[in-house]
């Protein structure tokens, strides 16, 4: 997925359209931290 959008930001024709690309690639970056974030303290309560 994350190559997918970042196809898009690269072959984006305006700036407007590579902006959109690139908040959503920086959503998919935080919701990727938060979900490893989450699976790190899960492992270390029940450990």
């Amino acid at each position: 997925m994350e190559r997918f959008l970042r196809s898009g930001l690269t072959h984006a024709e305006s700036a407007e359209t590579r902006e959109a690309w690139q908040e959503v690639l920086d959503w998919v970056e935080g919701r990727r931290v938060l979900l490893e974030t989450a699976a790190a303290i899960k492992k270390r309560m029940t450990s």
